[in-house]
């Protein structure tokens, strides 16, 4: 079954004086819409050159990806960014570092509105009293509120968020994914998140994706979080799946470096008790691209 978001074969490889040097080989994964996938691995395996191929910024070595029906073929406003380190231009506000994103977008409506828009946004992230502070005058946290609500700001098909939190403290962490969770409550866009954090992983997504260790990683298993919506932190906390669904990635991930998984193999975890695997179906959609 095709999926709104579609990876069919996908692989990047560099040159090296032994020969190609290949990152990651063979992943492929549908990502259905509103549907938000965590994906984790040992640092190195490849996870954010896989962003990096789907929002445009690097090119598919094989295989091909897939965006609402269109093959992708450079970046796009259809895709909104996160990075780790928010990469916002230092000798501007926060209003501007928005409205540089809004302006590209949105050249039809007035500049007025514009300026709303990217208002609006910042309202949402907790910055409406902070539109004319400039970007260097920011703490990390405030930096990247500023980054998510220009990646939300331009109305992107799908969401990428690279590591979104990894350089902030634990306390400002936690405030930022529930902004983040507040946000795609309101619009709930399809997601990929790259994160080290398992626990981040099991709060936020749908899925999560362990990818194996390189070289040539690929995916090793998928795991279903069964969590309802909208989530609360103490509730999933205290949910009777979420302990085994933990101990379960931290397995994978230790078991990495002597036994890598089955690439291709999918962990659907139904219950504390019990777990089975299946396998990814083809998907078909992004193949008669390929």
């Amino acid at each position: 079954m095709a999926g709104y978001v579609e990876l069919f074969r996908v692989g990047k490889s560099y040159p090296s004086p032994k020969g190609p040097a290949v990152i990651v080989h063979d992943f492929s994964l549908n990502i259905d819409q509103g549907e938000f996938v965590a994906l984790i691995g040992h640092s190195g395996c490849g996870k954010s050159t896989v962003l990096s191929m789907i929002a445009g910024l690097s090119e598919c070595t094989t295989g091909a990806i897939v965006v609402a029906n269109r093959e992708i073929d450079g970046p796009g406003p259809d895709r909104g960014v996160v990075f780790q380190s928010p990469c916002l231009l230092p000798w501007l506000n926060a209003l501007e570092n928005v409205l540089l994103g809004v302006d590209r977008v949105y050249p039809h409506i007035s500049r007025t509105q514009r300026r709303e828009l990217a208002a609006y946004h910042l309202q949402l992230v907790g910055l409406g009293d902070s539109l004319e502070r400039r970007a260097n005058e920011m703490s990390q946290g405030m930096q990247q509120r500023v980054g998510i609500a220009r990646a939300f700001a331009i109305s992107p098909k799908m969401l990428l968020l690279d590591e979104p939190f990894g350089m902030l403290d634990s306390l400002t962490r936690m405030e930022l994914q529930e902004v983040l969770a507040d946000l795609l409550a309101r619009d709930r866009k399809t997601s990929l998140m790259v994160t080290h954090d398992v626990d981040e992983a099991l709060l936020m997504a749908d899925r999560i994706v362990m990818m194996t260790s390189g070289p040539a990683a690929t995916i090793g298993e998928i795991v279903d979080v069964p969590f309802a919506r909208p989530r609360n932190r103490t509730a999933v906390l205290n949910h009777p799946d979420y302990y085994p669904l933990r101990e379960r990635l931290i397995e994978f991930l230790e078991n990495q470096a002597h036994q890598p998984a089955e690439p291709g193999a999918v962990v659907r975890f139904d219950s504390a008790e019990s777990a089975t695997s299946t396998h990814q179906p083809q998907t078909a959609a992004v193949a008669r691209r390929a």
